[in-house]
């Protein structure tokens, strides 16, 4: 299986230029049943497996889906956690769920496609630069 965390796009409902890749991303891989798209619970601590949509557009900007927890003993060797948002803005310790996750056999995955907090640091928030350089 294929966990694609979307949780920044998600949460933030946004549409600027991450969010509209990821968006558009989602939408291509959203038609094989290998791919699971994932979004971080702050309130129980946990992933939610995005399901039951039309759409993953409609899922994520109106909300229309249901939201299943994902169980760590649900995850197997060979899995892949998909990371292609904003990750270093949603708030979940990467070195911490990379270790547990690679632990049981999970392979990670980051998409970044914007590398603007490292290269033109000027460009962005002080928070985003840091946020940003510790997510890798």
């Amino acid at each position: 299986m294929i966990y694609v965390n979307i949780t920044s796009t998600y949460q933030s409902k946004r549409r600027t230029g991450i969010q509209r890749v990821v968006v558009t991303l989602s939408e291509l891989f959203s038609s094989n049943v290998n791919y699971k798209f994932i979004t971080f619970d702050n309130k129980s601590m946990s992933f939610k497996i995005i399901s039951n949509y039309t759409t993953i557009s409609q899922a994520i900007y109106d909300n229309e889906c249901d939201l299943l927890t994902l169980k760590f003993s649900d995850l197997k060797k060979g899995d892949v956690f998909f990371d292609i948002d904003a990750a270093w803005s949603d708030g979940v310790n990467r070195k911490v769920l990379y270790e547990k996750i690679k632990g049981v056999g999970v392979r990670v995955y980051n998409l970044h496609y914007d590398c603007v907090p490292i290269v033109n640091s000027s460009w962005s928030h002080d928070n985003t630069v840091i946020s940003y350089t510790e997510a890798f």
